[in-house]
């Protein structure tokens, strides 16, 4: 990029950060970054609809990969990569329904891990419409400005209660989230961030003629596995997508990888 591109973009304001401004990237009306970020699960913060530019997922000494027993890939090893959003909250899914609430269970969850749900519902009456974590008591109330904390149980369950109505002459609750007017969010950890919308998880499936160990590497787009002693070999991986916002990415393995590192386009 030459010096008359980089102030045109800087609007003839010398850039703060030089090295970024080198990496800008014109998309639609929108200027976009690429960052690199590393770890497990994989968090893309501030990501851009797309896939990522380049990733590697690292080996575990247990061997990463489920065996594939028929099929067209029957006798090699598969990593379905998870791409999701941050929310974990589906309001289109399934639920039953108790007396005049709806509850959402969200499942396949770390017992071991706390999960926040926060809403924008307003705290007009003393009785909350949104609970969380398993009871319908204020305790588990959840309102705007006032989210709640708690562990899935033993088999990785945790819960959204919804009542039917606020009052007797208001608008179904339920109806306000389906529409978006009321908004909740569960995600992973202790702290409530911005809301973002749920992501229908996409999964890509990577197969191997052996499940990766220490010292392999994934890498795309190189489009190879890099062993420990420096030898490689050609494998087809394919492109893992991206979400607006926050994107996270892991895999649906008994043995999780040791690392996953990810280089993708932020927006400006």
């Amino acid at each position: 990029m030459n010096l008359h591109r980089i102030l045109k973009i800087s609007k003839g304001i010398p850039p703060e950060n030089l090295h970024d401004m080198l990496f800008v990237r014109k998309n639609g009306k929108n200027n976009t970054l690429t960052s690199t970020v590393s770890g497990y699960p994989c968090i893309l913060e501030n990501s851009v609809v797309g896939n990522v530019r380049k990733y590697r997922i690292y080996g575990n000494g247990n061997g990463v990969g489920n065996l594939t027993a028929e099929g067209e890939y029957s006798g090699k090893y598969c990593i379905p990569v998870v791409c999701g959003g941050k929310n974990l909250f589906d309001k289109n899914a399934s639920y039953t329904i108790s007396v005049t609430t709806y509850n959402y269970t969200i499942g396949n969850l770390d017992p071991e891990k706390y999960y926040t749900c926060s809403t924008n519902f307003q705290k007009t009456v003393l009785t909350a419409s949104v609970y969380f974590g398993g009871g319908q008591s204020n305790l588990n109330g959840v309102w705007s400005g006032e989210p709640k904390t708690f562990k899935p149980n033993i088999n990785g369950e945790i819960s959204v209660y919804i009542r039917y109505k606020e009052a007797d002459d208001a608008t179904p609750v339920i109806d306000d989230v389906l529409n978006g007017s009321i908004t909740v969010m569960v995600e992973e950890g202790s702290t409530a961030t911005e809301y973002e919308s749920y992501q229908t998880p996409v999964t890509t499936n990577i197969y191997l003629h052996k499940p990766l160990e220490t010292g392999d590497i994934l890498k795309y787009p190189e489009n190879i596995t890099e062993h420990a002693d420096g030898t490689s070999e050609k494998v087809i991986l394919p492109e893992v997508p991206t979400f607006e916002g926050t994107t996270v990415i892991s895999t649906d393995t008994e043995i999780k990888p040791s690392n996953i590192k990810i280089e993708y386009k932020v927006r400006k």
